[in-house]
């Protein structure tokens, strides 16, 4: 879905271009280690909306992938299910998920939740699309998540990569949404791109498009946050913030990895 120039033009460039300096900044530390890609996440608060506003929901894909990595099941028939399983990717038959119907309910909506956060995405064989909300209930709607159909002459690769390169936005009741939009293996142009293309996306799912956006902010899994909306809010980061800022994070995991060995001690202790 394209979208017209003048969309963006609450975005001041330059605002955009230095948050991604800040962003990018942390890579170039000596001592700069993270166990994996950190992901960009972009976060909106909209405002003049409330629970009494009409829900939306929508997705668009992206020209980058969101995610370094995503983890993707496939619900298939019998065809799909062993070329996934062939190809080493989680699946699921509908033996399988008729294991999840129960005339519990709340059991049963608890183990779709539960199997919903286990993955990025859910990939379904066209004969079994309909099938899927009688057997799994609404689960995974509601956690936004409902799978992508692959049709005849579709490929397992390509509704994975579409699955990476897809962010969905679904408004209920929280005036805060946050999706992720790249990665730090991407190029700050190609960031640039996802973000854009993103921002227009919402913004016209909007009953008043910018007027009921309150801030945006794009930020490193441990990076600070840069509000890129309203503008003039984001400052560069010199090089003695950078490592302050990785000084915080290492004493914030020391105390984790602290605080869980103390609940492992105890828990042998009670053992």
């Amino acid at each position: 879905k394209f979208f017209k120039k003048s969309r963006m033009s609450k975005i001041v460039s330059e605002d955009l271009d230095l948050a991604l300096k800040n962003i990018y900044a942390r890579k170039s530390l000596k001592d700069y280690k993270y166990p994996k890609t950190e992901t960009i996440d972009i976060q909106i608060k909209l405002r003049n909306y409330g629970p009494k506003d009409p829900r939306f929901s929508g997705s668009v894909k992206l020209q980058y992938e969101t995610r370094k990595t995503v983890k993707v099941c496939i619900l298939g028939n019998k065809k799909d299910y062993d070329d996934a399983k062939e190809k080493g990717y989680d699946a699921l038959s509908l033996e399988d998920m008729t294991k999840y119907k129960t005339k519990d309910k709340k059991l049963r909506n608890k183990k779709v939740k539960k199997l919903a956060r286990k993955y990025t995405g859910f990939v379904a064989s066209q004969s079994l699309i309909t099938k899927i909300p009688r057997v799994l209930g609404p689960g995974l709607s509601k956690a936004g998540k409902f799978p992508a159909v692959m049709e005849t002459g579709d490929s397992i690769e390509d509704k994975v990569t579409e699955i990476a390169k897809t962010v969905k936005f679904q408004f209920k009741k929280e005036v805060c949404i946050g999706s992720s939009i790249g990665h730090l293996d991407l190029k700050p142009d190609q960031l640039k791109t996802n973000i854009n293309t993103c921002i227009n996306f919402l913004v016209s799912l909007l009953k008043k498009n910018w007027q009921n956006v309150g801030t945006i902010i794009v930020k490193s899994n441990q990076g600070r946050p840069q509000m890129i909306y309203p503008s003039g809010n984001v400052e560069e980061q010199s090089e003695e913030d950078l490592l302050k800022r990785q000084a915080f994070i290492k004493q914030v995991e020391r105390e984790e990895r602290f605080k869980k060995e103390e609940e492992e001690r105890k828990r042998a202790e009670e053992a």
